[in-house]
């Protein structure tokens, strides 16, 4: 069995050690203020010196030197990416957005599976429903002009059961949507 080496206060690369986590694991602490658990053995070989910010800084170094006039962006450097809005390290170079900036914005339009075609597509399917389930006659709120509209009365377009169903004219329609003036 390895002996046990106490690296408590000691320093590799910009990482200080400040105390043990677990067995074979240690507390971090890095020049840039963020505190990390590295492996013991990664420590004394070299492996880890930095809790990942010496990486992302010589990534940003290299693709500088190699290009003048580097911007947030451009294109990716080494197997990273480079996020288009913010200028962070990317998981890989497919990636434009780091996980940060992506998760943002993801209701909607904006989520990354929002699929406009298949949100339509559900709104049709209800409205195919309604058309075979009320006939058109004669418009129920006025009672005079002929019916060209079915109307939802609790508003939800995927809910066509009969008693929630409406035969109503244009005119009405509107006025119970609240896009015209009754």
């Amino acid at each position: 069995m390895p002996k046990f080496i106490d690296r408590t206060n000691r320093r590799y690369g910009r990482l200080l050690v400040l105390q043990q986590a677990t067995s074979g694991f240690w507390l971090c602490l890095c020049d840039c203020g963020q505190q990390t658990i590295v492996q013991g053995g990664h420590l004394g070989n070299g492996h880890t010196k930095s809790c990942g910010c010496l990486k992302i800084e010589a990534i940003r170094q290299t693709g500088m030197a190699q290009r003048a006039g580097y911007q947030p962006g451009d294109a990716p450097i080494g197997r990273y990416g480079v996020c288009s809005v913010c200028g962070d390290r990317t998981s890989n170079r497919r990636i434009t957005r780091c996980l940060k900036c992506t998760v943002a914005n993801r209701s909607g339009e904006n989520h990354p599976r929002w699929n406009k075609i298949a949100a339509t597509a559900t709104l049709q399917t209800g409205r195919d429903r309604a058309r075979r389930r009320k006939t058109l006659d004669i418009c129920e709120e006025c009672r005079a002009a002929p019916a060209v509209d079915r109307h939802h009365r609790d508003g939800n377009p995927l809910n066509n059961q009969p008693d929630n169903l409406m035969g109503l004219c244009r005119r009405c329609h509107m006025v119970l949507d609240g896009r015209i003036p009754g």
